[in-house]
């Protein structure tokens, strides 16, 4: 191995001492995940952004088997198929995750002090998707189906 090349990869091994696969090491360290996922409350709102979607996935698919419709046209594609629900839900949450953690180590003040609203909006909007599912099959539980 010549000079350089011992040099990157040390320095990519650097970044992430504890991933010794190099192509999961290059995909974290491309994606900068690796600080992220040391980042204690980065992480913790991220575990909170996928609980809610979670909650709110299978909400919307107990509605959807009994016959309601997504009222919401961007996810609308989504629901329709458990894996795409999934894979959509796991890239939300990442990319959230990924801007709040960049915002939090911007040289700038405005986005340091103002990181932690690109992961606590799409937790209230999961919430507030998720009561109401719930609300809507607690107040018609004999309803015909809104399609």
């Amino acid at each position: 191995m010549q000079n350089w090349q011992l040099q990157k990869s040390n320095a990519w091994h650097a970044r992430c001492p504890s991933i010794h696969n190099m192509s999961f090491h290059c995909l974290l360290a491309v994606l900068s995940l690796c600080g992220m996922l040391r980042d204690r409350p980065v992480m913790a709102l991220a575990g909170m952004h996928a609980a809610v979607a979670t909650w709110d996935g299978i909400e919307t698919r107990q509605g959807l088997n009994s016959g309601w419709a997504e009222a919401d046209p961007l996810s609308r594609p989504f629901v329709h198929d458990n894996a795409a629900m999934i894979a959509a839900g796991a890239v939300e949450v990442t990319a959230f995750a990924v801007v709040a953690n960049n915002m939090r180590h911007s040289p700038h003040r405005a986005l340091r002090d103002t990181w932690f609203v690109w992961q606590t909006v799409p937790i209230a909007a999961h919430v507030v998707s998720a009561a109401a599912w719930v609300r809507a099959r607690q107040t018609n539980p004999n309803r015909s189906p809104i399609l």
